[in-house]
Formats: structure tokens, sequence, C-alpha cells
């Protein structure tokens, strides 16, 4: 799931108040910076059948210039949203950038989609006022499963190694 500066084609924007009306408290509080519809601009970008009774809806939340996109997951027996699962983002500022992404794939063969997340913090530090910055990054891996319901870590995972296979040219 990619970042960029395009909203996809046909992406509808959904009316923050209709947003913040289906999700419970629980959930809003896992969309970065909340519900601040000062500068939140939130589009639908499509949704699937992600098991017998689920549905999975991603959306893409931009505030001011960071950039988010999550999974929706929709309970059809229930008729009300349940969980909330990061997909990716963007954002940070003067010293630094946070950046993920993540691929859906069916992982284990069950028929449902499963997912890999790839992340990567830059960060400029100034040791002192008479040297050059210090850049770092930090990369990571993180695999999750469906299972009843929701996304779970599957562990151990050896996160150096799905970052050699799940590359990301991250522009730092």
């Amino acid at each position: 799931m990619s970042n960029d500066d395009t909203p996809a084609a046909g992406a509808d924007t959904i009316p923050l108040r209709l947003l913040w009306s289906e999700l419970d408290s629980a959930l809003l509080q896992q969309i970065a910076y909340g519900p601040d519809s000062s500068s939140m601009v939130a589009r639908a970008l499509g949704c699937w059948t992600q098991d017998s009774t689920r549905t999975a809806c991603r959306i893409r939340v931009d505030q001011n210039w960071w950039k988010f996109q999550y999974l929706l997951i929709y309970d059809r027996l229930g008729g009300v949203f349940t969980g909330i699962q990061p997909l990716s983002e963007f954002y940070g500022g003067e010293g630094g950038q946070i950046a993920s992404v993540s691929w859906l794939f069916d992982r284990d063969g069950d028929g449902d989609r499963d997912l890999v997340t790839r992340s990567s913090e830059h960060m400029l530090e100034m040791p002192s006022e008479d040297t050059e910055p210090v850049e770092s990054n930090t990369e990571e891996a993180k695999m999750w499963q469906w299972e009843n319901g929701g996304f779970r870590p599957v562990a151990p995972l050896d996160s150096a190694a799905m970052v050699k296979q799940w590359v990301v040219d991250w522009g730092w």
C-alpha cells in the first residue's frame, strides 16, 4: 500500500461526520491524531470480503502533510465496525520521518488475507552546534495473520530476514 500524493482513481471522500458516527471511541483513538476535522480528509479506497462474516474496508486519511492508510473491519452480522489495522503511514518533521507500508496476501492458503508491514524511522540528530548532523535509520518488519476476526502478530519472526525479503526504497 503506497502513500503517494495522488488519491486512488475513484476514491470517494468520506464525510467526517459519517466516519465518526460509524466508529466507536476505541476505534477512533487508533486513527493517528484522532478526529481533527479541521485538517483531516478521509477517502474510501475499496472493500473486500475478509472472511465468512467480515468485510475489510481500506481508507486513506490525510492530515496536513501526514498520510495514513487503515483497514476498517466490518462485522456484517452485527452491522458494526469492530477493528482497525494500520497499513501505511508517513509523518514526521524537520528532525526525521517515520514511514510504513504493507502488503496484503494469503500467507497460509486459508482464503483470507494476511499482512506484512515494513517500517522505517529516519532521524537527523545534532550532537552539538559545531558538528554535522548524524543520520540514523531503523527498519523492521512485522507479519500479521488473520485469526478470529482480527489481525494477530506472527511470532517468532526474523525481522532482519523479512527486511531483506520485503524491500522498500524509502527515499532517504
